[in-house]
């Protein structure tokens, strides 16, 4: 038998937090500010926004490479697991 649980409304996982975590790690790694953080929360759409259009937001804005946005994704939904 198989089990699927979903949450949809941050009852069971704090998604926004960790959300906000990863991104404040990510923004600092890059040398950004608060308000840099606050800007990628705002992209995150509260996760409604699909991982590549925000990671190519991120790469814009922080002037990253191409590579590095493929990176930034992995690195997103790993961020969001930890």
């Amino acid at each position: 038998m198989r089990l699927l649980l979903l949450d949809l409304d941050n009852t069971l996982v704090d998604r926004a937090a960790g959300f906000r975590r990863w991104a404040s790690d990510y923004v600092q790694s890059l040398g950004g500010s608060p308000a840099d953080v606050d800007w990628v929360i705002e992209q995150d759409a509260d996760g409604y926004r699909p991982r590549p259009e925000v990671g190519g937001a991120i790469a814009a804005r922080f002037g990253l490479q191409s590579s590095d946005q493929t990176t930034l994704v992995e690195e997103m939904r790993a961020g969001l697991v930890d």
